[in-house]
C-alpha cells in the first residue's frame, strides 16, 4: 500500500510540494516565470520538490529530477520524492530509537 500526499495531511503531516520546469535553457517554478517570458515550459524535463514535516517536528527534503530525454511526469515526481522523504524521516526517527 502507497502513502500518498492526502493521506499523510490527514494524519497530521505538512506536505509542500514544488515543481520546476525547464523554460528555454533554464530551470525555473512557474511562479517565478513573467507572463511576457518568451518561452513556453518544455514538455520534457524538470524537477519536483517536495518539503515533509511530520508531526512531531521532523523535517525532510527531497527531490525527484527527470531527465531532459523524458517526458515530464508530476504524478511520478511527487512518488519518488514523496518516497525519499519518508525514508529520510525513517532514518532520523531510527537513528533517535523511536519505532512506530
Amino acid at each position: 500500500m502507497s502513502t500518498s500526499v492526502k493521506s499523510l495531511r490527514e494524519k497530521g503531516f505538512k506536505v509542500r510540494v514544488g515543481h520546476k520546469r525547464y523554460y528555454g535553457d533554464n530551470l525555473w517554478f512557474k511562479s517565478e516565470v513573467f507572463y511576457n517570458y518568451p518561452f513556453e515550459a518544455e514538455p520534457r524535463g524538470g524537477v519536483c520538490c517536495l518539503s515533509l514535516t511530520s508531526p512531531d517536528g521532523k523535517t525532510a527534503y527531497a527531490e525527484a529530477k527527470c531527465s531532459k530525454k523524458d517526458n515530464y511526469s508530476k504524478k511520478m515526481g511527487v512518488r519518488i520524492a514523496l518516497g525519499r522523504a519518508l525514508n529520510q524521516i525513517e532514518t532520523i526517527e531510527t537513528e533517535n530509537g523511536v519505532s512506530n
